[in-house]
């Protein structure tokens, strides 16, 4: 099995050191579906990262959605819970 999900702190904390970010991701959006959002009326959330113009982004992503094919699911690598992200 590979790695377990990551959520809302790891996109957090990615965000925080952009530059650990593979260069090759940008363009991607890497989904971090192991925080799941509510909204009011009850449509279900993840958080997601986007890179824009020179920088990442941190946005919410309808989990309904349909996935565009350059999304990529966020997980930890084996033996790295907690210590940082990989694809």
């Amino acid at each position: 099995m590979t790695g377990g999900p990551t959520g809302q702190s790891h996109a957090e904390r990615l965000l925080d050191q952009q530059d650990q970010i593979p260069v090759e991701w940008r363009g991607k959006v890497l989904v971090f579906a192991g925080t799941v959002w509510r909204d009011p009326i009850g449509i279900l959330y993840v958080p997601c990262l986007y890179w824009c113009g020179d920088q990442w982004f941190l946005d919410f992503g309808w989990l309904v959605d349909v996935w565009c094919d350059d999304s990529r699911l966020v997980r930890l690598r084996p033996g790295t819970e907690g210590a940082g992200a990989s694809k």
